[in-house]
């Protein structure tokens, strides 16, 4: 069974184009954060906050600061630390406004 996709998903979905294309121009192909990983490839977006905080919002989902490129490695570690992320976030993007 194809379960369909929600307001909040297609909101994700279309954030995440105009986030792929932002990267792209500001030539950010590669894992930013470079805490765990070896190859430093740039396979998934990990976001400042976890998913519920966003809610969908495009505006936020989309914001620069609020989303860094990183490994799969990388991502799975920052997810398991709030210091961490918000450490990481702080050394790539700055104070949040």
């Amino acid at each position: 069974m194809i379960k369909q996709i929600g307001k909040i998903g297609k909101r994700n979905i279309a954030a995440n184009k105009i986030i792929k294309k932002l990267f792209m121009d500001k030539g950010i192909y590669y894992c930013e954060l470079k805490l765990t990983c070896c190859t430093g490839g740039g396979d998934t977006f990990a976001h400042r906050h976890k998913r519920h905080y966003y809610r969908g919002q495009m505006d936020k989902l989309s914001d620069f600061t609020q989303v860094a490129l990183s490994c799969i490695a990388c991502h799975q570690m920052i997810e398991k630390s709030k210091c961490l992320t918000e450490a990481a976030f702080m050394r790539l993007r700055g104070k949040e406004d």
